[in-house]
């Protein structure tokens, strides 16, 4: 194992521990510091720091690199790397590989659930049923990622031996303790050693962008949408500058957290497609991959924690205070360890509207 790769599994697992960090902090603050009617969107909310805290959890257990050369790509973990059986790593390799599919997919819940709320629609986003329905959507697409992955994205028999082969010299393990999915736009043809396109691959590839596609498509119609809805809720009378100022934070925090899987994940998987198809793939591509993979999930979490003010002004008000206030029996993280949250707390009724319940100390 090189001083590189090294390197790259010490700084997974650090980002790792700050996503567990990050996303547990989030959780918390959702569940204690927001409005008392938000309703059903905190539960979406959490729903997506604990698929985050899952997702880190992949990449603490199994340790998956991506690794790019001249026409190809892959996705691998092995017996060295993985703290778990190969016979376990390979679904949750598969898990990982989706998850950006998942993480589209839930911002493109979000904001379809933020502009439904706007609008007044409450009947499409209260109660437990509404609240099962929208989180079936990012798993619908995540499945449909990692069954694409499974049947298409597999090599030729010649590069599956010669790629095995590489990985077992650079991190001197057997090839069969090897496992992994990839991606290449040709293939070779045994009897004859012609080098033809590999059209199950680009189907499957296809099938993945037609999914992202979909997200990004959701995204942008009611992220317009919602900008604009907003917009008209501040010029309405009897709408309180509380009101306009939590549901623009809400916005803006929506826009930057899917800003950052585009530029850390999508833009650089983008990029090592085309190095893929031009033959000028390179070891460091996927190197750097596989970092801004472990970055994104240990950075998203920020938006929330810093945009959303009443997240904002609790970190401030308790960081010096957060070790006594944990232990406290009087302090609300005390009565965390005592309460017991389910999604049949959800509230009815999501205000959309007016937050006069606010106390004057949340206005900005």
């Amino acid at each position: 194992m090189s001083d590189t790769t090294l390197i790259v599994i010490i700084t997974q697992f650090i980002l790792a521990i700050i996503a567990f960090l990050m996303n547990g902090l989030l959780i918390v603050l959702i569940i204690l510091k927001s409005p008392k009617k938000l309703g059903t969107y905190k539960y979406i909310m959490i729903s997506m720091s604990v698929f985050e805290v899952f997702y880190a959890g992949i990449d603490f257990l199994i340790k998956p690199e991506v690794r790019s050369k001249d026409d190809h790509w892959m996705s691998t973990t092995n017996a060295r790397r993985s703290s778990i059986p190969l016979n376990i790593s390979y679904p949750l390799l598969l898990i990982w590989v989706c998850s950006f599919g998942v993480a589209l997919a839930c911002f493109g819940v979000h904001f379809v659930f933020r502009y439904l709320i706007v609008k007044g629609r409450t009947q499409w986003v209260t109660g437990s049923r509404n609240f099962c329905i929208w989180l079936s959507f990012p798993i619908m697409f995540g499945l449909l990622y990692a069954i694409t992955v499974h049947i298409c994205l597999h090599f030729d028999e010649m590069l599956d031996r010669a790629v095995r082969e590489e990985i077992a010299s650079a991190e001197n393990i057997e090839t069969s303790e090897i496992t992994y999915f990839g991606f290449s736009f040709f293939k070779t043809v045994s009897s004859t050693a012609e080098v033809v396109a590999d059209w199950t691959q680009i189907t499957g590839l296809t099938i993945l962008c037609g999914i992202i596609t979909t997200s990004f498509v959701t995204m942008s119609y009611f992220g317009t949408n919602l900008y604009f809805s907003i917009l008209k809720l501040s010029n309405m009378k009897n709408n309180s500058e509380v009101s306009h100022a939590l549901q623009t934070q809400l916005f803006y925090f929506l826009v930057i957290q899917t800003i950052i899987p585009v530029a850390l994940i999508h833009f650089p998987c983008t990029l090592l497609f085309i190095a893929a198809f031009l033959g000028t793939g390179k070891e460091t591509y996927g190197m750097v991959l596989t970092v801004t993979i472990s970055i994104f999930l240990a950075i998203d979490p920020l938006p929330s924690l810093i945009i959303i003010k009443p997240y904002r002004e609790t970190i401030k008000s308790e960081q010096s205070t957060f070790p006594s206030e944990w232990t406290n029996s009087n302090s609300d993280f005390y009565k965390l360890r005592c309460k017991i949250w389910t999604p049949s707390q959800v509230d009815p009724a999501p205000v959309y509207g007016t937050y006069n319940h606010f106390s004057r100390s949340t206005s900005t």
